[in-house]
């Protein structure tokens, strides 16, 4: 893994409008929690350290030491009025947070030590879940890449054709500049600023072709060339977006039994692991046969790359950059903006296509274990989330309606003694012989059968957050052992919900626990007798039920 370079991130501080002790505070606070991340991650926190200052400046405290003891309150007011969503804000308070309360800790001389920092949270708007596409709009999209490629292709194709034969009378004037470009450029078009002090002549015959970066789109494949080939690769390998954009030019691989085929092979370094999807050798426009293309249009780029940029597949010429790089992932997302407002298709994303994979291979397929080997998932669980939305198991687990589904039973005309249930009854009734504990004290009726929707039948159910609306759950009212689990449970989630209001964490509670909390409150306890409600505070264990985070 590669971890980006913390002097240099830290040294953006230095250029900013902030007091030098502050702006070597937050240095050493970024370093010491967040120096271990990969570059992704710590460019993020850099730029949450950036806005802080902004913050520092619009509140007019930005060459104040120390900091006002007030200054975490000033800023989540200050960013409540930002205009920004909540859900940025929220992302950004965190890592300003963990920086300040390090400074508070470690450099005294910083921050005011009356300061607090137990402010508000930013409530997060409901993330829009990753939508399956229709089977049509994904012909039309891969339709649209494949013409856009034969574009690419044939514009760069003229160039390259110009340059080699003896160009016509309208066309020997482009070529004799490009020409001299590349003698100024030591083989490369040069940037604007290599091109002074080589006359006004030059910057005119420059102009007539539409400027440096007209002539770069003529002759090198550019950032926003790569949408196409990318977009199409996405689709058809069904993979991480993140994982394809970081594939290496030597990711294709025979099939070691069979002619036909062909692997693309690319890291996943979230979970360590090689993805890989066979192909067929003689499709045209099958993945491995796209990353050829592509290997032809950036080859002459690669021997003015970096060595972190020189064996990868989406090297492309930047706008402005002279090294040629991969594109980031804003560019790309600029690219498939305008790329949907040419072609008349509705707003999707990358990652949509993953689930759209999911679901056409469990269709095709009849099984979950065919879209999981086409996804690489290691367990047939993590695929089942991609094709088990709301609307794929609404008859099983609608979530809309946030209340007990499970069954509710009263055995105590079952009974032999107070308190002791008969298991052949309960097995007569419910065809089962031991239901399963869970976390939350509810029996399972059958954790392997899938029965909540989203796990796979056969393969245990891990669910243990939703057992309050599965219609598998199983709660013996008149057992006071149950019952004392049950009331665990209770104080658990309670103490839970103190700490994630104190802590920042309340809409994961609310997505997470506060179902269960709801079921147990509203749904159990009524219908508990008093009777068994006091036996089973004597037997209330708090140790029995986890740490809930």
């Amino acid at each position: 893994m590669k971890y980006i370079n913390e002097s240099k991130s830290c040294g953006v501080l230095k250029k900013m409008d902030v007091h030098p002790v502050l702006a070597n505070a937050l240095q050493r606070a970024l370093r010491a929690e967040f120096g271990h991340q990969a570059a992704t991650s710590m460019k993020q926190n850099v730029a949450c350290v950036r806005y802080l200052v902004v913050c520092l400046q619009a509140l007019n405290i930005h060459h104040t030491v120390p900091l006002p003891a007030t200054v975490m309150w000033d800023i989540n007011k200050w960013m409540q009025g930002s205009g920004f969503k909540n859900s940025t804000n929220q992302s950004r308070q965190n890592v300003i947070l963990i920086l300040l309360r390090w400074c508070h800790r470690n450099l005294p001389s910083v921050i005011d030590r009356r300061a607090t920092f137990d402010v508000p949270s930013f409530l997060r708007e409901k993330r829009l879940p990753s939508k399956a596409l229709a089977e049509d709009t994904v012909k039309k999209i891969l339709a649209a890449c494949y013409s856009e490629i034969e574009e690419i292709e044939n514009r760069l194709l003229r160039s390259k054709k110009l340059l080699l034969e003896d160009a016509n009378s309208v066309d020997k004037e482009f070529k004799r500049l490009v020409e001299d470009l590349l003698i100024v450029g030591d083989g490369r078009i040069p940037s604007q600023q290599g091109l002074r002090g080589y006359g006004l002549g030059l910057y005119r015959r420059v102009e007539k072709y539409g400027g440096l970066r007209e002539i770069r789109s003529r002759l090198y494949l550019l950032h926003e060339d790569v949408l196409p080939f990318y977009l199409a690769i996405v689709v058809q390998t069904a993979g991480n977006p993140i994982a394809i954009m970081e594939a290496e030019m030597n990711c294709i691989e025979p099939h070691p039994l069979r002619t036909d085929l062909e692997f693309l092979n690319w890291n996943k370094r979230r979970s360590r692991a090689e993805q890989r999807v066979d192909f067929p050798v003689d499709k045209k426009w099958s993945a491995p046969n796209l990353v050829r293309r592509l290997l032809v249009l950036n080859s002459p780029l690669r021997e003015f790359a970096s060595s972190k940029d020189l064996g990868r597949l989406f090297l492309a010429h930047g706008a402005n950059a002279q090294a040629p790089n991969v594109p980031s992932v804003q560019t790309l997302h600029n690219s498939l903006a305008k790329f949907s407002r040419k072609y008349a298709i509705d707003n999707f994303d990358f990652r949509d296509f993953r689930r759209s994979s999911a679901k056409a291979h469990r269709v095709a397929g009849g099984t979950v274990e065919v879209a999981r080997h086409r996804l690489n998932h290691r367990n047939a669980s993590t695929t089942s989330k991609y094709y088990s939305g709301p609307e794929d198991v609404s008859q099983f687990n609608d979530e809309a309606i946030v209340r007990y589904q499970g069954m509710l039973i009263t055995l105590s005309s079952q009974s032999n003694d107070f308190g002791k249930t008969n298991p052949e009854l309960v097995a007569a009734d419910l065809d089962i012989s031991r239901p399963a504990e869970t976390v939350f004290g509810f029996q399972c009726a059958d954790p392997f059968a899938g029965i909540e929707g989203r796990s796979p039948k056969g393969t245990q159910c891990m669910h243990f957050s939703q057992c309050s609306t599965c219609r598998g759950a199983i709660i013996p009212v008149d057992d006071p052992f149950v019952i004392a689990k049950v009331l665990s449970s209770q104080i658990a989630l309670k103490q839970a919900k103190l700490r994630a209001e104190r802590s920042g964490w309340d809409l994961r509670f609310k997505k997470l626990y506060a179902p269960t909390l709801d079921v147990i409150e509203k749904e159990i306890l009524p219908f508990v007798h008093a009777d068994v409600l006091r036996i089973a505070r004597d037997h209330i264990n708090e140790s029995l039920i986890p740490v809930l985070e």
